[in-house]
């Protein structure tokens, strides 16, 4: 029988799942995303991957800005808080 330690160097960090939740408050001329991710404790970069699609989607209709970023590092939960508008988006 393997010991835990031995399990945990086994596992495949890519196939455990990584929720985000997103609030998505948008009015006419824009509005405020809240991202909410955490407790997979498995890194950041599939959480990341997941921002940028919605982000990048969003970025085709309006200027959007990074206005507050929460880290509660013990307890592994980030709150990233987004503001997008179409003033002046060329």
């Amino acid at each position: 029988m393997k010991d835990i330690k031995q399990y945990i160097l086994e596992i495949d960090a890519n196939t455990l799942p990584s929720d985000i939740t997103v609030n998505d408050m948008r009015g006419e001329e824009g509005g405020t995303l809240t991202v909410s991710f955490g407790k997979n404790g498995w890194g950041l970069s599939d959480e990341f991957a997941k921002i940028d699609k919605i982000i990048h989607k969003i970025s085709h209709s309006y200027n959007i800005y990074l206005v507050d970023c929460k880290v509660d590092t013990l307890d592994d939960v980030y709150t990233f808080t987004f503001q997008y508008d179409n003033k002046n988006f060329e």
